[in-house]
């Protein structure tokens, strides 16, 4: 088996562009339902399940391993448990702002992810010489 040559951030950002897709549709779904009477707004709540897996990595002195990553991606994939609805009605340019916001979190991480295969691109190279 040839392993994953990013390692656990590899993984995680594989986790969080998966939690931002998913957020642009909980995002969309609630400009959809703007007009439908006794529609709450829902969120998503990826960071915070994100920093409690961080919070144990710092306090138990552990490094964040697959298996965590694992239950992390299952949990967005799932979508179930990152979803609650609020108790506020769906306002349109507070969601257009949150959708602004979700597609420059995408950007930056697909832009991150792609100067991080540079470095890897470059150390390898360098190796050749």
């Amino acid at each position: 088996m040839i392993e994953d040559v990013g390692g656990v951030t590899s993984q995680l950002v594989s986790i969080a562009l998966d939690a931002a897709k998913l957020r642009h549709e909980v995002i969309a779904n609630n400009i959809a339902n703007v007009n439908t009477p006794g529609f709450y707004a829902k969120r998503m709540q990826f960071e915070e399940l994100l920093s409690g897996a961080l919070d144990r990595y710092l306090n138990n002195e552990e490094g964040i391993d697959r298996t965590q990553l694992d239950l992390i991606k299952e949990k967005v994939e799932d979508g179930a448990g990152l979803i609650f609805s609020t108790s506020h009605l769906v306002e349109l340019d507070q969601e257009m702002i949150r959708l602004a916001e979700n597609t420059l979190r995408y950007e930056a991480i697909i832009k991150a992810n792609g100067k991080r295969g540079d470095i890897i691109k470059m150390a390898v190279n360098e190796g050749k010489r």
